[in-house]
């Protein structure tokens, strides 16, 4: 009897997990454009606006010194959206593989 009972949660739990996978699928599929869309436009605008704060520096070393700043983040945010954006697609595959085989 329990062991009929184990087999019958194992049952549910993988096609929990096989749905689970789909989810995680389907929710990845309709949100990736959106998400890198907002980024690369709000990344747009924070280039204008470092570009911005060099114009209007205007020879000042500590304005200058601060849109510097405002640079070096955004290149280090650039990098880190480029990182994530080429190892989330990694991370769902092999999220789906492992609920697969689950």
């Amino acid at each position: 009897m329990e062991e009929l009972l184990g087999q019958g949660l194992m049952a549910l739990l993988g096609t929990e997990m096989m749905d689970l996978s789909d989810r995680i699928k389907a929710l990845y599929s309709v949100m990736w454009l959106p998400i890198i869309s907002a980024i690369v436009g709000a990344s747009l605008l924070l280039g204008v606006w470092i570009g911005t704060s060099f114009i209007l520096a205007d020879g000042d070393e500590q304005k200058i010194r601060k849109a510097k700043e405002k640079l070096k983040y955004c290149i280090i945010g650039f990098v880190v959206m480029f990182m994530v954006g080429a190892l989330l697609p990694l991370f769902v595959a092999a999220l789906q593989g492992w609920l697969a085989e689950g």
